[in-house]
């Protein structure tokens, strides 16, 4: 009997022994390998993967306090470094290295040894061979199986992050960049300024809506740190809520760069494939082309918007009737988004174009309105826009705490299809011009007047209100 089990046993050996490799076992604690690249650098972190499986705690039961350790099971953990980085500001050379903790409440001290293959329960004597690092461990929701993981990935390295139990201990690891991202300050000099930035590129419906580029945009190239960087209103993916993108320049060989997408100030990835070129005359940028560095197709062109003072306020006075012209005082939008006086004046003031965004948009309107036209920007300023701020100025004048004019004081809206203009040669019949006139609670009984648009004629907005006015249209022809 006894025979023909063993007999019947071995057949059972021989049909299964071939299906099964040599290294296969079921391991209570499995091995992992986890990878992160960054600009070239690759980290390897080799490790077993022990459970709680229930024991509680784990620091401070399944780990003692102040006992050495590696981070996982069986064989040590150990990290790989293609190239030399920094943890958390230690230098650590290029190499494997078996992994090794002194985990404590308050503070864990993470040693790598050149070892790199020893069982976990032959620990190593400390040396000065080894690297030592310190880092602050942080309390989590429970995890429980032991865990490396790569989180936050930026340009210049990522976090590591080992996990068990209720603790996690991040690990900041920082990499060697394989492109200089800085230039110094003569070489920087000739590009920042604003741009209107025109799409050549495919036809903007050949993209999602949301990623559509807009026709023309406005881009402005700073310098600070020694970085080139841009806010450029693209619209699409890359962008904020106001379709407004961070560039890095990446400077690739003399007035040539890739553009480097940012967010929150961090560069996140540089575009290999685009290639912006800048033209360069009398040390100053008149322009760029952005390429595409497989087809060579040109996607962008920017041409260098002009902001002296004296064309601002040509071009800003043009919205007023000519014989106010002259002594209209004017003002334009500074870097911080405030309004500054540009040139003094009296009876008009003129608000000069924001350049950069391809289309030119300046008003001009009677002093008395300049309480009425300052609490709207500081409400905008505040966040309040829409219905809530025309509410507020409104309870203001009611208040009597804002002044409305006693008598009809008018606005003169003109904006152009291109703010490249000359003010003195350009007749911009391919603008258009919105006159409104201020006189408060006026009623359509009063006036005669509609309250919408009808076939280019007057109408009333905003009708027994304190802000009432009659818009008024006109052909987009101004007399000079």
């Amino acid at each position: 009997m006894n025979t023909r089990r063993f007999a019947l046993l071995a057949v059972v050996v021989a049909m299964v022994a071939p299906a099964l490799p040599l290294d296969a076992q079921i391991r209570g604690s499995e091995r992992s390998l986890v990878t992160q690249t960054v600009d070239g650098t690759t980290i390897s972190v080799d490790y077993g993967r022990p459970h709680a499986r229930g024991r509680s705690p784990v620091f401070g039961g399944i780990v003692d306090w102040g006992h050495i350790w590696t981070p996982g099971a069986n064989w040590a953990t150990t990290f790989e470094f293609s190239k030399d980085v920094e943890i958390n500001g230690v230098s650590v050379p290029e190499g494997r290295y078996s992994v090794w903790m002194i985990a404590d409440p308050d503070e864990w001290a993470i040693i790598l040894d050149p070892s790199d293959r020893i069982f976990h329960t032959m620990r190593p004597e400390l040396s000065e061979e080894q690297i030592r690092i310190s880092a602050t461990p942080q309390e989590i929701p429970h995890v429980e199986a032991l865990t490396f993981s790569f989180p936050e990935v930026r340009a210049d390295g990522m976090d590591m992050v080992f996990s068990w139990g209720t603790i996690s201990v991040p690990m900041r690891v920082d990499v060697q960049p394989t492109q200089t991202l800085t230039l110094e300050a003569d070489a920087a000099a000739p590009y920042p300024g604003v741009y209107d930035v025109e799409w050549l590129g495919p036809p903007p419906e050949a993209f999602p809506k949301a990623e559509r580029p807009r026709m023309h945009s406005r881009m402005e190239l700073s310098y600070s740190g020694g970085y080139l960087t841009a806010l450029w209103g693209l619209r699409g993916n890359l962008g904020n809520e106001s379709g407004v993108v961070e560039v890095m320049m990446v400077p690739v060989t003399g007035s040539v760069f890739h553009p480097g997408w940012m967010r929150d100030g961090e560069l996140f990835e540089t575009e290999l494939d685009l290639w912006v070129e800048f033209v360069v005359d009398n040390e100053v940028a008149t322009g760029f082309q952005i390429r595409d560095g497989i087809s060579d197709m040109v996607i962008w062109e920017g041409t260098r918007v002009e902001q002296s003072d004296e064309l601002q306020i040509a071009r800003a006075v043009l919205a007023a009737p000519a014989e106010f012209r002259e002594r209209a005082e004017v003002r334009e939008w500074n870097d911080e988004g405030a309004l500054v006086t540009i040139r003094e004046g009296s009876g008009v003031i003129c608000i000069a174009d924001r350049p950069g965004d391809g289309t030119f948009q300046a008003s001009c309107y009677h002093e008395s309105l300049e309480p009425f036209m300052a609490k709207g920007r500081e409400l905008s300023a505040s966040g309040v826009e829409g219905m809530a701020r025309q509410e507020a100025r409104w309870a203001e004048v009611e208040a009597g705490r804002l002044k409305m004019p006693e008598t009809a004081a008018m606005v003169f809206n003109l904006s152009f299809a291109t703010e490249t203009f000359d003010p003195a040669t350009t007749d911009p019949a391919t603008g258009g011009r919105l006159h409104a006139m201020y006189l408060p609670y006026m009623t359509p009984e009063a006036t005669g007047l509609p309250l919408a648009p009808s076939g280019g004629s007057p109408w009333l907005m905003w009708p027994g209100k304190p802000s009432s006015h009659v818009m008024v249209p006109l052909p987009a022809k101004v007399s000079r």
